[in-house]
């Protein structure tokens, strides 16, 4: 590679130019294609996480109180110590705790009810125990207990007093104790709990024995999902170093084309230039005529050696504009004779001849 003492411009063969500039083209599109599927990358996300978790539970505890008699050695049964028999049994107290627990501070209120449901396969009655009782707590966890006589002759008699007035026996008697709780829980950052949660026991009696069913405790646990926005530092770090990336290609590319000439680029500006340095030697023609066929062609190194040949001679400098459609390059020449002074710019311009050889032969 060749610098000119005159331009800025560097000039490589036709071959080196076009597969730098190919390779360099290939380079700023990969560059460019990578950063454009870096920005089909979120920058931001959301995604969700737990704000607070929490649980609640209620449980049904009771105690039944005994008559005298001759298999119990005890005043009493607690759950799971015993089979519950009607003639043994003088009264049942039942109690129904309930928690609510999180794991964050927060105001809590809530509000309950309790009803028993007498239930058969063909009708069913509803009741009301307790209606709409306030409970309320600030912190962690907030509960609240109660406590109320199971009436299972209550319910033995409606049964009886219903099949009297219906003349039909209903079938599979049972019941349905059910707690109901509205709970509303509020905490920082816009953390928010409103939930119902329903407990129901099952109590039948039959053939004198009375049965409570099981699980006695129920659980429910919750989360609160709140969205949040993730920056993704990596796609930033991507995003910036494949810009840079494609601009240094692109401004790479762009300086290889603009600073590089091939062999076969004749600048226009030089044309000019030699035209109107030497424009009282220069005749431009369309072709270049032919010597003699015993003549011969000398090549000289620069126009101003032809320049030097032409006052020598006395002949003209004949121009022959290049054409890139005819794939012709710019000729400048002076025919003496049998003899052919020549000067192409693109082939003189990484060939430089000797001067001084070239002047041994004219000087």
């Amino acid at each position: 590679m060749e610098k000119r003492s005159n331009s800025i411009k560097f000039r490589l063969s036709r071959e080196m130019k076009i597969a730098g500039t190919a390779v360099l083209i290939i380079i700023t599109v990969i560059s460019i294609v990578v950063t454009a599927s870096t920005f089909t990358r979120p920058l931001v996300t959301e995604k969700n996480s737990t704000a607070c978790d929490y649980m609640q539970s209620c449980k049904l505890g009771y105690i039944v109180y005994l008559k005298n008699n001759s298999l119990y050695d005890r005043e009493y049964l607690l759950p799971g110590e015993g089979t519950i028999f009607v003639r043994l049994t003088d009264h049942i107290n039942t109690t129904i705790s309930y928690t609510f627990e999180c794991d964050h501070d927060m105001e809590v209120h809530g509000r309950f009810t309790l009803r028993k449901i007498y239930h058969t396969d063909l009708w069913q009655k509803e009741f009301t125990i307790l209606s709409g009782a306030n409970f309320s707590s600030i912190g962690y966890a907030a509960s609240f207990r109660t406590s109320f006589p199971l009436n299972y002759t209550d319910f033995l008699n409606f049964v009886e007093k219903v099949r009297d007035e219906t003349g039909v026996t209903a079938r599979n008697p049972e019941m349905v104790l059910e707690c109901v709780v509205d709970i509303h829980a509020k905490g920082d950052d816009d953390i928010e709990i409103r939930e119902r949660f329903t407990s129901l026991w099952n109590i039948t009696i039959r053939g004198g024995v009375i049965q409570i069913s099981k699980p006695l405790n129920h659980y429910a646990e919750g989360s609160i999902l709140k969205r949040e926005k993730v920056f993704h530092q990596e796609v930033a770090e991507d995003r910036r170093n494949t810009m840079i990336w494609s601009a240094c290609s692109l401004a790479l590319l762009i300086a290889f084309v603009v600073v590089t000439e091939s062999d076969d680029e004749i600048s226009d500006t030089e044309i000019k230039k030699i035209k109107r340095r030497y424009k009282e030697y220069i005749v431009t023609v369309s072709e270049i005529p032919s010597s003699d066929e015993s003549g011969k062609t000398v090549n000289v190194k620069s126009i101003d050696d032809l320049a030097r040949m032409s006052d020598i001679t006395g002949k003209p400098i004949l121009h022959v504009p290049g054409s890139l459609q005819e794939g012709r390059k710019d000729v400048f020449c002076i025919i003496d004779g049998e003899v052919k002074y020549q000067y192409a710019p693109s082939e003189n311009r990484h060939k430089p001849k000797k001067l001084e050889l070239f002047s041994r032969k004219f000087y």
